[in-house]
């Protein structure tokens, strides 16, 4: 694995669960990810304007370079003024067409016209259908990556800064992907998680359950047979010994005739 190249995109790496779930994938191999310098400058000034600390995103930008050495794409910038898609995209096409990526992936499919890419070969694909195509390749790989982000999700921490990954102060805050840790959660994505938590706290708290007092049997486990068999005012002495009962037979044994 790890041999298909695909461009990521500044707004494929903006959103924080989105983001993760890529990076996850790459992780575990399923996909090579590849971004430029003029992504990640684009992804920096946009986490800024949305208010995040510099530090934090200089942090986080350094962390993904640090983790995916090999994404990072060189010597495009030569080919930006030749790219036709549009404008403010072309160094995004031009990085894609130098890395040799087989695929592009973003939002913004209507900026990049087939007329633009398919001279290069290269296929520009909604984040949507990227992820489906690799739960389709790679179903067992996609399936642990997607569990393993719902039992950890990417923190969200405030404008501040961002926790180092290795304090363990509050191990909380710490994300599996350190260069996850500064980005912005999205309008809506926590929306289902509010109501939920707001729906449990309107709702009445369980009954309190204890366990009951300790009661004797109402029915004596010792007796052998049914209770009602039991003869009025007979002792119980479940360990007694049973009562050897003797039968002596006649010397003869005869049939007799009954008189007609």
């Amino acid at each position: 694995m790890a041999t298909f190249p695909a461009f990521l995109d500044t707004c494929t790496l903006f959103g924080a669960y989105l983001c993760d779930t890529l990076l996850r994938l790459a992780e575990a191999g399923t996909y090579r990810p590849l971004w430029s310098a003029g992504v990640l400058d684009e992804l920096e000034r946009n986490l800024v304007e949305r208010g995040l600390a510099k530090e934090a995103v200089s942090y986080r930008i350094r962390e993904m370079s640090r983790s995916f050495p090999d994404a990072a794409v060189h010597g495009y910038e030569t080919l930006t003024e030749s790219m036709t898609c549009d404008r403010k995209d072309r160094h995004v096409l031009a990085a894609a067409v130098r890395g040799d990526a087989e695929v592009l992936v973003t939002f913004n499919t209507s900026d990049f016209p087939d007329t633009a890419t398919s001279v290069y070969d290269i296929t520009v694909v909604h984040p949507d259908d990227f992820l489906l195509d690799q739960l389709d390749l790679y179903p067992g790989a996609t399936v642990a990556a997607l569990r393993g982000q719902a039992r950890r999700p990417p923190s969200s921490p405030g404008p501040a800064g961002v926790r180092h990954p290795e304090d363990q102060t509050a191990p909380e805050d710490i994300t599996p992907h350190p260069q996850l840790g500064a980005l912005l959660t999205q309008p809506g994505q926590l929306g289902p998680l509010i109501r939920a938590q707001l729906t449990a706290a309107s709702l009445p708290p369980p009954p309190v359950r204890t366990d009951p007092v300790p009661q004797r049997a109402l029915i004596d486990t010792q007796l052998p047979g049914h209770p009602r068999d039991r003869l009025p005012g007979l002792p119980d002495q479940p360990h007694r010994a049973l009562p050897e009962v003797l039968i002596e037979l006649p010397p003869h044994l005869c049939h007799r005739h009954s008189p007609s």
